[in-house]
Order: C-alpha cells, then structure tokens, then sequence
C-alpha cells in the first residue's frame, strides 16, 4: 500500500495550483488520454468510482489512474491500457480528479471521452471490486488460534 509524505502531496498541490494543468506522460491511460494531453484537475479528496483521478504513489511520482474501487480510505485504482491493478493506496495519497483534456482553448470533459471504453471499465472495476475487498478482508481479519490434530480428533468423537 503506498504511504506518501504530506510534503509530496503538498508539492503536486502546488504544481496544480501554480501551473495549473498537468501534462500527461505515458501510455497508462490510452485511449483516454495520451503523452501529451493537458488535463484540468479539480482539487478533491473524495473522488467517485469512474473518475480519472490524480494521486502520488509511493515513490512520489505524480499518477493519473481511474479509480475502481475503494473501502473505507483504501482506493484501488487502473489505468485504462493496463490489465494489472496498481498497488493499494490511502485517501492521502490522493490530490483530485481530472476534469477535462485542454486543446487550445477548448475543454473536453474527461467523462465525454470515455464512452467507448465503458464496457471494459466495468468489467475492470468488478475485478477490481473483488480484488480489493479481499485484500481489504485480509487486512481486517484477525489471527485465530489454529487446532492440533488431536483436538479436532477430540471434538469430532
């Protein structure tokens, strides 16, 4: 699960707020967004399963991943070219949700370009579903005290 320092977050948070939007590197996210593409981000902690969200992960890189699934502040998130889920990571992690692609002087929001690709989204976010809620089930369970053989042996008689 990636751990990120408040002084990483801090720094993508100002970049944002700064330079305003942030450019994309990287095939992750094709057909989506591609190397290059600008993309408007709204500053939001709590964004919604579906949106293309930008993170830092845990070696301070700057992510733009949709999100899959999330339990309580555990987010599971996959870039749209990938097939493996990215590690798990905290609310904090989180910087805020990407709005819209910028070209020149027009907007296209995030949403209207991901139509397409729906079909396989879903059936992502419920791998990505039942993935995360395992690994969220391991987290939570706790350590029982395992029978010898002898003791099952006893109760069963």
């Amino acid at each position: 699960m990636a751990v990120v320092s408040p002084a990483a977050r801090a720094k993508v948070l100002q970049a944002i707020c700064d330079d305003g939007p942030i450019t994309v590197s990287g095939d992750s996210m094709e057909p989506t967004l591609h190397t290059g593409d600008r993309i408007a981000v709204r500053v939001d902690p709590s964004p919604s399963v579906g949106d293309v969200i930008v993170f830092v992960d845990g070696e301070s890189q700057t992510v733009v991943h949709r999100l899959v699934a999330h339990f309580g502040s555990t987010y599971v998130c996959l870039g749209d070219n990938r097939r493996a889920l990215d590690p798990l990571i905290e609310a904090a992690c989180i910087v805020g949700v990407a709005q819209a692609i910028i070209s020149g002087d027009e907007q296209i929001s995030i949403t209207a370009t991901t139509g397409l690709a729906r079909a396989s989204q879903l059936r992502r976010a419920l791998l990505g579903v039942i993935y995360g809620f395992g690994l969220w089930l391991r987290r939570r369970k706790t350590p029982t005290a395992s029978k010898t053989e002898s003791e099952v042996r006893d109760v069963a008689t």
